[in-house]
């Protein structure tokens, strides 16, 4: 059975970034809880973004993820009692508030991020490519 995801908080940061916060947690065993806070950030794949790309290259990542990108990460913690759970999720936002938003805020960040996402995609393909490469020699007995 898979976990009830539960909208939290939505923000606007002052770079126009918005942040949403959702509530990931599920009950593990008795009154223990598996707590998790996922924050997405979408980021448009505006042109503008990688400007330096040429057409062609800028259309296969757009084909790849779409025209929004979303940032995301988790915060977890396992095993925590029934009646601490909310604070417990409490705190993770807290933390995410004090230490993520001024990162987030950041007036480069959607380009950095859109930037980095696409340098990862560029590297996983040429991994992809070599690895059918060393597949197709193996196939042809080393060759």
């Amino acid at each position: 059975m898979g976990a009830e995801v539960k909208p939290l908080r939505e923000m606007v940061l002052s770079n126009g970034v918005v942040v949403r916060c959702y509530d990931c947690s599920r009950r593990l065993a008795g009154d223990r809880w598996y707590v998790c806070l996922r924050v997405e950030v979408p980021c448009p794949v505006d042109r503008s973004l990688l400007d330096d790309l040429d057409a062609d290259a800028y259309e296969r990542w757009v084909a790849r993820c779409g025209p929004v990108y979303t940032f995301s990460f988790e915060k977890v913690r396992h095993f925590i009692s029934e009646e601490k759970k909310d604070e417990v999720l409490e705190d993770l936002v807290h933390d995410v508030l004090h230490h993520s938003v001024p990162y987030l805020s950041h007036p480069s960040f959607q380009r950095q991020c859109v930037r980095k996402s696409y340098q990862r995609w560029v590297e996983e393909q040429r991994w992809r490519v070599l690895h059918e490469e060393a597949v197709r020699r193996a196939d042809d007995g080393g060759e």
